[in-house]
């Protein structure tokens, strides 16, 4: 399934959302301006994890890490799911506030691929942070429907509404196993996803939001939204 809307209503403008996603317009079309020189530019300025230190320059890696993309499909695929989970969450943390999560969510994304896979080389992609974003969304709005794409062999063939409480655990799941199976006897093919940057965003997404209910209270429930088990 494909999101292509949260029927959750926000109370706020998602600013951030929207600066986040206008950014990684301009630095792709920045990178299209490159021409073949991008791949130079990835490995001069991108998170890689066989080559990183503990420096300011590392971390400079790590953030410009989150905003290169390697293709049109990279690129749009992120932003579609930064636009359905974003606002919701951002206006639960409030500007300023989501904007240090997506961060840092983008930061331990990056350095659990880098402690967990044996994958040598740059990884690109705001994907590690925006599974920061859906772990947030699912632990705030369990119950939150996703209006969403069905597609059979990338082909689709209607429209449904899920909970995202399913859809997202859907998507966690999926990408744990094959994290689990790549780093076992028998290997999945992931072809160049960052599958462990996936996991540790989700994960730190969720602990970073859990942590943050402890000290203020959960957002309000919609009457209309309910779990059916």
């Amino acid at each position: 399934m494909l999101p292509i809307k949260a029927l959750k209503k926000t109370h706020s403008t998602p600013y951030i959302t929207y600066g986040l996603i206008l950014a990684n317009a301009l630095v792709f079309a920045w990178e299209l301006s490159l021409g073949s020189q991008i791949s130079a530019v990835f490995l001069s300025q991108a998170y890689n994890p066989c080559s990183a230190s503990f420096s300011l320059d590392a971390l400079w890696d790590l953030t410009r890490t989150m905003f290169f993309h390697g293709g049109w499909l990279h690129i749009l695929g992120n932003m579609l799911f930064l636009w359905v989970f974003g606002p919701a969450v951002e206006d639960f943390f409030g500007g300023w506030r989501y904007l240090l999560f997506y961060l840092l969510v983008g930061y331990m994304a990056s350095l659990t691929h880098g402690l967990v896979s044996n994958i040598c080389g740059p990884i690109v992609g705001a994907s590690g942070a925006i599974f920061g974003v859906m772990g947030a969304f699912l632990l705030l709005y369990p119950g939150a429907r996703i209006r969403s794409l069905v597609l059979f062999s990338r082909i689709p063939i209607g429209m449904t509404s899920v909970q995202s409480f399913y859809l997202l655990l859907a998507f966690f799941a999926i990408d744990f196993f094959n994290g689990l199976a790549s780093l076992g006897t028998f290997t999945v093919n992931t072809g160049s996803v960052a599958i462990w940057a996936h996991i540790g965003g989700f994960l730190a997404g969720l602990l970073l939001t859990f942590m943050l209910l402890l000290f203020n209270p959960a957002p309000d429930v919609d009457p209309l939204e309910h779990l059916e088990f």
